[in-house]
């Protein structure tokens, strides 16, 4: 394993050489091997260190010897979940330029178990929309089942309004208190909670407008940490390095800085940010949600390794239920509401129409319909994809989407930073006029086929890929919040009327007479 280490693959670290020398040996049938784990692990970082520590030292032959302040409680559940984005150390693959490209990944750890209460793999840079969707994954409860060799994947479960705990038993040193986990198969749940604080530093996603009244309007405090001081929040900090032992399982591993990084890291056959989520999920709930975590104690057991799902039990026995607002439209809540008038047109939102038979019974409205100035209605946007926005309907409650006029004649990514540029080089040709009603759509559609179908410099091309990206995950989010609205709210079946005639149409399929 060591002589791999030869500058043209990515640094590596003793405990992923370990794992993968056990992996080896089991699989040429020698499981029953059990070297000693601190002798075995300066053994290897002195083989290691004889190569180089980095992949520069290792392509020169030269060996480069490498060598808390104020704190808060957190004493339940939920009551602080520290949040934060990192940049991924693998490079991912586009497969729409067939380029590889780099990732953020957003998590949230609760402090008090050290659970990971929500993870996402988001296209650089993060923003505040998906910050705030962050903390929409934190309020929902995920599950992923294990049958035989195949994984789930991560799967919204149920819509309960609370979560009781009080009678699953746990163990922690010799003590009986937490599910049996000696096997993998099965279903893995991983909690939700409605935080009272988030943790987090100063990153212009966490600090936005659109962030912090989120979280004013959910009753959450945001706990800043002080100017450069990132041991303020050292439990998601902890948690980038721990995260290194999934990052560096699969291919198009990068290291930390260009110094670890081998020749053949963009040649690799690289995952793509779906898969690369779905990989990180599968190691949080089969791996560091069932590992013993040294840095949780448990009072009277000090030298008990309890893994987080059990601290979780442990610690929800005593505090009991746990409030969980569950809504099938619980997405909604952490999206952006424009007010715009339902015209017999349709829609109109940053020069783009919207119509949908929906809207039917709400055009020209009179003035204090849904607010008391004016005519406008309430619609929710998802910067991510734009080719549709959401309407609540008042007489339902249903939440259902409004379709862009040309949302079938084209297949470029409708994320906001796309359709804010080719309107502004719409704009450059023709003036701050030459987007009107009548033009918008036609115009718009013409340079989104051009932007996608002709050559385009790399700055563009960077942000296309970060576009599609955001859609994908988008229409994965609503597609979720959908289904679990028509689980919960079954639409009335389609009901047609002849013209002029207040009967409906006879059910044929039904009536023998007919």
């Amino acid at each position: 394993m060591l002589d791999s280490l030869d500058g043209d693959r990515s640094t590596i670290s003793i405990e992923e050489i370990k794992r993968q020398t056990e992996v080896n040996l089991k699989n040429s049938g020698l499981a029953h091997i059990k070297p000693p784990e601190r002798i075995t692990r300066q053994y290897l970082s002195n083989l290691k260190r004889e190569r180089g520590d980095s992949t520069r030292a290792q392509l020169s032959r030269r060996l480069r010897h490498v060598s808390g302040t104020k704190h808060y409680p957190a004493i339940r559940p939920g009551q602080v979940v520290a949040i934060d984005a990192t940049r991924a150390d693998n490079l991912v693959y586009d497969p729409y330029t067939g380029k590889p490209y780099s990732v953020e990944i957003l998590t949230a750890v609760d402090v008090a178990t050290r659970v990971v209460l929500a993870i996402r793999v988001v296209a650089r840079s993060a923003n505040g929309i998906e910050a705030g969707l962050l903390v929409y994954d934190i309020c929902r409860p995920f599950s992923m089942m294990v049958d035989g060799t195949s994984i789930g994947h991560w799967r919204w479960v149920g819509l309960p309004e609370q979560l009781d705990f009080t009678q699953v038993p746990v163990r922690a040193g010799q003590r009986l208190f937490a599910p049996d986990f000696s096997t993998l198969q099965g279903e893995h749940g991983i909690p939700s909670v409605l935080p009272d604080a988030i943790r987090s530093d100063h990153g212009a996603i966490f600090v936005s407008k659109h962030f912090r009244a989120l979280l004013d309007n959910m009753g959450i405090d945001l706990l800043l940490n002080r100017g450069g001081k990132a041991n303020d929040n050292p439990h998601v900090e902890r948690w980038h390095e721990t995260v290194q032992r999934a990052l560096q399982q699969i291919p198009g591993y990068k290291g930390r800085n260009t110094s670890e990084r081998g020749r053949l890291v963009s040649k690799e056959p690289m995952l793509t940010a779906t898969e690369l989520e779905q990989h990180l999920r599968r190691f949080i709930a089969l791996d560091y949600h069932r590992s013993g975590h040294t840095g949780i104690i448990q009072p009277g057991q000090e030298d008990a390794r309890v893994c987080p799902l059990e601290m979780w039990d442990a610690m929800v026995s005593m505090t009991g239920r746990i409030d969980v607002p569950q809504r099938p439209d619980l997405i909604y809540q952490f999206l952006p509401v424009r007010w715009a008038t339902i015209s017999h047109d349709g829609v109109e939102l940053k020069n783009l129409v919207y119509d949908s038979p929906v809207l039917a019974d709400y055009r020209s409205k009179r003035v204090g319909q849904f607010r008391a100035q004016d005519e406008k209605a309430p619609f929710f946007v998802d910067p991510r994809d734009l080719s549709r926005i959401w309407f609540q309907d008042p007489a339902t409650k249903l939440v259902q989407p409004i379709e862009w006029r040309g949302i079938d004649r084209t297949q470029a990514p409708m994320a906001a930073a796309i359709v804010g540029h080719v309107c502004q080089r719409i704009r450059e040709r023709g003036g701050n006029k030459v987007l009107n009603r009548n033009s918008a759509t036609r115009q718009i559609i013409d340079e989104l086929t051009q932007i996608t179908e002709a050559p385009v410099g790399p700055k563009l091309r960077r942000k296309l890929t970060a576009s599609r990206q955001r859609v994908e995950q988008a229409r994965v989010d609503h597609g979720e919040a959908q289904a679990a609205q028509e689980r919960v709210h079954p639409s009335p079946p389609l009901r047609l009327r002849p013209a002029g005639r207040n009967e409906e149409w006879p059910n044929y399929l039904l009536d023998e007479e007919a």
